[in-house]
């Protein structure tokens, strides 16, 4: 697809002290759009807290599975440059146009059910600029756990790396960006 992802984050739009994400990727058979804010230094309290929306849909010629959610989001500043925040999401996914050719999990949960989920995120932003970065770096870590007792269908839990580092070069105008993520996921209880 000639547009694979598009995003606007960190202080881009509103200023000051609000961060706006607007996301939103088409890749063949996968859609997804998000949408939210969040706001540093809540009521002078040194806190930061928001929520996003979320859309997604991936479909190939075996199934077609589309989820829509949101979630919640508070945290706090830990140093200049360092957030840690505790984020609930909820998201309601169906699975659908189950084919004969689909794998035995997608026959086994087509309809519609629910993910509730808690997580922990750790991030540190050195960019020099929020939009187009020529120096710096971004990591950011996540735990997280779904469960039954949160209101959803399914137990899990959920742990994801990334960084992205941003070099300049001696050449006006060229910047040497690299990307790493990584994750794991696992079932636990039923």
């Amino acid at each position: 697809s000639p547009v694979s992802s598009f995003s606007v984050n960190r202080k881009a739009l509103i200023g000051g002290k609000t961060n706006l994400l607007v996301d939103f990727g088409f890749n063949g058979g996968y859609k997804r759009v998000k949408v939210g804010a969040v706001g540093e230094n809540l009521f002078g309290s040194g806190y930061l807290g928001g929520g996003e929306a979320f859309w997604r849909e991936a479909k190939d010629g075996r199934y077609r599975m589309r989820g829509v959610g949101g979630s919640a989001i508070f945290g706090s500043r830990l140093t200049e440059h360092t957030h840690g925040f505790i984020k609930y999401s909820y998201e309601s996914v169906t699975v659908d146009k189950v084919g004969n050719r689909s794998p035995e999990e997608f026959k086994n949960h087509s309809g519609r059910t629910g993910v509730s989920a808690l997580s922990f995120h750790w991030e540190r932003n050195t960019f020099d600029d929020e939009l187009y970065p020529i120096d710096g770096s971004y990591y950011h870590a996540s735990l997280g756990a779904a469960s039954k007792y949160l209101g959803g269908h399914y137990n899990f839990i959920k742990a994801i790396g990334e960084g992205r580092w941003y070099f300049t070069t001696p050449f006006p105008k060229i910047t040497v960006a690299l990307r790493g993520k990584g994750g794991w996921m696992g079932e636990y209880g039923e």
